[in-house]
């Protein structure tokens, strides 16, 4: 059982990433940029945006590869619980994909004029 609680975490930490970037919810440290001029701020936010993008695209880039050879070569995971490897890796390529999506959003929505570095308050 602790073997599947494993994998759980590992489905819900990549499949909630791009949820979580959607809808700003995030842990964002915004003393300095809250403090910045507008333009200022803008760049600060396609800085962040487009690291965000080449790691994402470096994610999705190493997901897919990964899938395709675990796929050809039919390796499984043995343990408690068998199944084929690709089905992790095509979790990581998908997830990946999904922040590329959300990273270039928020890049066009800067590139608008809107402020992509406000972030939700916290509820308690």
């Amino acid at each position: 059982m602790l073997e599947v609680s494993e994998y759980l975490l590992f489905a819900m930490t990549f499949l909630g990433a791009p949820a979580v970037l959607r809808a700003s919810a995030h842990t964002a440290v915004d003393v300095l940029t809250d403090r910045l001029p507008r333009r200022a701020k803008r760049a600060a936010a396609l800085a962040a945006h487009g690291i965000g993008l080449v790691t994402s695209l470096g994610l999705a880039w190493y997901g897919y590869h990964a899938t395709a050879q675990a796929w050809r070569g039919g390796t499984l995971v043995f343990k408690q619980v068998t199944f084929p490897e690709w089905w992790l890796y095509s979790l990581i390529a998908f997830c990946g994909a999904l922040l590329v999506i959300e990273f270039l959003r928020l890049i066009a929505k800067t590139l608008r004029g809107e402020d992509t570095l406000a972030h939700r308050q916290a509820t308690a």
